[in-house]
């Protein structure tokens, strides 16, 4: 049987004891994988079949092993017989440079055999408990501590790990083992558990093979691993003693200084103390309505191993006592009570008291998916990464309405890191964390308002490897009575917190800075910390009087132009459809929800003749956009804020128009035509028409005249945005059913474009063909409209937008701290 130099030839282990049967052997090595070679042929009658054993060095004359004679390799000749390579895979390349070329075609890897030869073939293949399989080696296997100690203190772990090995290998071997164990935890941390070499264990649930992989997944909070069981036998006593297991004479032996020996024990201890899996850590303040439902869900979740830590923080309700009977429910649930501190400091006192390899935070009025802990625990395996994110569902309080938040990615793609710093919900919940990740870093909660966001891109950034399931497994609970959203982390009787984000975002440039991360991630941080903001102002918008919205904003730009140096040419205005807003959330700007002007036309915008219609509508956002319009209130801003730059798009062009009375043009978008109020003597002129044309012209003429001469460093930049003809997803789309009218709008908005690119040269254009990727998204959560295209699609044209930027304002864009 022929073989390469490199691993020797692939038997069967029947096809093994047939040649050696007819042949005879000669079997190269006299360890561990030798002996057990000898073991597994003299229990079938075959140990007088090994003529003798080669080793590499230059042995003792006479030496033998197990009666067989022990010869060098080099001084060998082979006359038929099999050549047995009975040593450990790590050292198949060194050992094989021994072996002469005219041995090559005879030699058969034993190794990968012995399981087999000795314990026959496997019962079945099944699942098993990381932790149950860690307890069931015994208190004096030191090797998986051992083991341990190199991955969590390599420092200590080398000197202990060669040392040990050293008691029945040389030293070069030894090292050889810990290049190899160091390269199988590369090969964990970049692709997670390997299921396809399952370990072998005994129905005793002994480790016959695969202790460094079980080692690797303990560390990594891998809940089970797959497992070849075969039948227990004296095999594995007889086998398996001392030079196998490392009982505490052996540590001994190994001549350890009390520091080594101290951190292999206190391993020892930690590896087989029954210690949950996952810690989950809810901090409860005044939910006791709530807190039935999450609890239930939790208990309830199809994997059992982890602790819950319920942290009532000065209820003044019912809370605590709901905790209490819980906690006397199941023992997996641990109460602790504290004087109200808030949310971070009950977060932060759950993770001191926390157990896990893992860690989970769910807000108590939340509740969870019976699979949240399961599924997100299997794609770590798979994967190896140290955090995995989930979808949620957010759940109206008002409505019982729930609608899908993607959370790891758009349109089915995972965001980059980069990206999930940026636009991941920064929410504590919807993840699991080794807690490692938050430990080693020294991570907590700080005690200020907006306290997720706060770390939120830092765990990300410090995480090994991310990873994400794409399906929708916590429920949070929106729009709660009483809520810190509602609230505006504001308690009651108090003024709102005029800097909310500000300390929060303070504190997450800091850490970055003291963790040596700016190198890497500052012109990442600055998008992050303009994006969060931004989502605070879109957030409070509607919250807060104008006079406190005012204040807001003016303290988010005053932090950001002392760390990021941001300035007055950074403000813009937006006048345009909604997606011209998404597309703009992608550029590193602040996103000032007062600079918005959705659903006019800009033939009302130029208008000058003031209008009196009072209107109303159910939906507060569309309320305001019509009352900015009929105030004329695009005007008042621009001359007050002087902005560095107005977008511009023709996406709100697509609506007609009409006149009032009193003379007065009005966009009838569908904004509009919703509202309560509306007059029904108005003279509508239709957009398709000649007149509208006319019409249309006169007031961009106007519009850009009026913005030079109240504005005059104003910059405007028309991106040239199109209705999307078609709906679907990455993968497929079919035409909306109004194609023909869309098409025919689009017509007229490419007139328009053509108008503004000949007649006004002195803008800005951004060309935006419409391509593969101009599609609705058929899930896109507030309605699958032409004018609503996906976030794939946004992201391009904003990068289109960047590059008509370029060159404003180059500069580092790292933080000052």
């Amino acid at each position: 049987m022929s073989s390469d130099h490199t691993h020797g030839a692939i038997w069967t282990a029947q096809e093994l004891l047939e040649a050696i049967a007819s042949r005879g052997a000669v079997v190269f090595g006299t360890g561990y994988v030798a002996n057990t070679l000898f073991w597994a042929l003299d229990a079938r009658g075959l140990w007088g079949k090994v003529r003798a054993c080669i080793v590499s060095s230059t042995p003792e004359p006479g030496t033998t092993f197990h009666g067989t004679p022990v010869l060098r390799a080099q001084d060998t000749a082979l006359h038929g017989e099999i050549l047995c390579l009975a040593v450990h895979e790590t050292l198949a390349g060194e050992i094989l440079a021994h072996v002469p070329p005219s041995l090559v075609d005879d030699t058969v890897w034993a190794y990968p055999l012995l399981p087999e030869l000795v314990y026959g073939k496997p019962l079945r293949r099944e699942d098993i408990d990381v932790a149950r399989l860690v307890r069931s080696q015994g208190d004096d296997h030191h090797w998986l501590a051992v083991r341990a100690l190199v991955l969590e203190n390599p420092q200590v772990g080398e000197g202990v790990y060669l040392k040990t090995q050293q008691l029945h290998c040389s030293p070069n071997t030894a090292r050889v083992r810990l290049d190899a164990f160091r390269e199988l935890a590369r090969s964990f941390d970049e692709r997670g558990f390997d299921k396809d070499r399952p370990l072998l264990v005994d129905e005793n649930l002994h480790v016959i093979d695969g202790l460094h992989r079980l080692v690797l997944a303990w560390e990594h909070g891998v809940w089970r691993v797959p497992c070849n069981v075969v039948a227990s036998s004296a095999a594995y006593d007889q086998l398996v003693g001392p030079a196998n297991r490392l009982p505490p004479d052996e540590l001994v032996r190994a001549d350890l200084t009390d520091e080594e020996l101290f951190a292999v024990q206190a391993m020892q201890r930690r590896m087989l103390e029954p210690r949950p899996l996952v810690s989950v850590i809810l901090p409860a303040y005044n939910v006791a309505d709530y807190l039935d439902q999450c609890m239930e869900s939790l208990v309830g979740q199809t994997m059992p191993d982890f602790e819950a830590i319920l942290v009532n923080d000065g209820s003044t309700d019912a809370t605590l006592e709901r905790c209490r009977a819980w906690e006397a429910r199941d023992g997996r649930i641990r109460v602790m009570d504290q004087p109200n501190a808030g949310v971070s400091a009950a977060r932060n006192a759950g993770l001191v008291a926390a157990r896990g390899t893992w860690l989970a935070f769910v807000d108590p009025d939340d509740w969870l998916d019976p699979r949240y802990l399961e599924l997100l625990l299997c794609e770590a395996a798979r994967t190896g990464a140290d955090r995995v994110e989930c979808d949620l569902w957010r759940y109206d309080n008002r409505s019982g309405k729930a609608t899908q938040r993607a959370c790891g990615g758009r349109m089915g793609v995972p965001y980059t890191r980069e990206e999930q710093m940026r636009y991941g919900p920064t929410a504590s919940y919807k993840a699991i964390t080794m807690r490692s990740v938050w430990e080693d870093n020294h991570v907590r909660f700080p005690a200020c308002d907006y306290e997720s966001p706060a770390v939120y891109a830092l765990v990300v950034a410090l995480a090994k490897k991310l990873a994400y399931v794409p399906r929708p497994l916590y429920w949070y609970r929106r729009f709660r009575e009483n809520s810190l959203v509602e609230t505006g982390y504001a308690k009651a009787g108090q003024r709102p917190n005029p800097a909310l984000g500000v300390e929060a975002m303070e504190t997450l440039v800091r850490n970055f800075a003291e963790r040596g991360l700016l190198e890497r991630y500052g012109g990442v941080l600055e998008g992050v910390v303009k994006y969060r903001l931004s989502d605070m102002l879109a957030m409070y918008h509607h919250r807060r009087s104008e006079a406190d919205f005012a204040e807001l904003v003016a303290n988010y730009r005053a932090f950001l132009e002392r760390t990021f140096g941001d300035t007055r040419a950074s403000r813009y205005l937006v006048l345009g459809g909604y997606n011209l807003g998404r597309v703009l959330l992608h550029l590193s700007l602040l996103q000032d929800p007062r600079g918005r002007f959705n659903f006019s036309s800009v033939i009302a915008v130029a208008d000058e003749t003031p209008c009196t219609l009072e209107v109303s509508h159910k939906n507060r956002y569309r309320e305001m956009m019509v009352r900015r319009e009929l105030s004329r209130g695009f005007w008042d801003l621009l001359a007050s804020e002087q902005p560095g730059i107005v977008f511009w798009d023709l996406m709100e062009e697509r609506f007609d128009v009409a006149q009032t009375p009193g003379g007065a043009w009005v966009t009838l978008s569908d904004a509009f035509t919703g509202c309560e109020g509306i007059p029904s003597d108005l003279r509508v002129v239709r957009r398709d028409s000649e007149a509208c044309r006319e019409l249309w012209q006169r007031g961009a003429d106007s519009f850009l005249a009026r913005v030079a001469e109240l504005s005059p460093t104003t910059r405007v930049v028309v991106v040239e945005s199109y209705l999307a003809e078609r709906v679907g997803n990455l993968q497929t789309t079919h035409e909306h059913e109004n194609v023909d009218a869309i098409r025919a709008t689009n017509r007229t908005l490419a007139g328009y474009y053509a108008y503004l690119r000949e007649r006004h040269p002195e803008i800005t254009h951004v060309g935006v063909t419409m391509g593969s990727c101009t599609f609705t998204d058929e899930n896109h959560e507030y309605g699958v409209v032409p004018s609503h295209l996906n976030e794939v699609e946004n992201v391009r044209i904003a990068r289109l937008v960047e590059a008509a930027l370029a060159g404003d304002k180059p500069r580092d864009a790292r933080p000052t701290t």
